[in-house]
């Protein structure tokens, strides 16, 4: 019987991942675009970019964590500490 392992934890960890570092760059996109409909769809762009590119290589990161013995809870807290020490420099 073999055992089949649910891609959704580790979809939900990239989208974490993406999320966090398109807020942290909100400032820059708001810089570059001044316009108010240009950044609503600029930024419904990339939504809907990622969603695709996630859904696509999210299977090939999860057999990557599962081949290197990755656990998501040390995932997210490395992202964490990093994002917070990278954005504390860039204020």
């Amino acid at each position: 019987m073999s055992k089949t392992i649910d891609v959704k934890p580790y979809q939900n960890y990239l989208y974490f991942a993406i999320c966090a570092l398109i807020l942290g760059l909100v400032p820059t996109f708001s810089n570059l675009l001044t316009n108010l409909y240009l950044q609503i769809v600029f930024t419904l762009l990339i939504v809907y970019v990622v969603s695709l590119v996630i859904q696509k290589i999210s299977k090939a990161f999860m057999d990557f964590c599962l081949r290197f013995n990755l656990r998501l809870v040390y995932l997210y807290i490395i992202y964490i500490v990093l994002y917070f020490s990278a954005f504390m420099f860039l204020i």
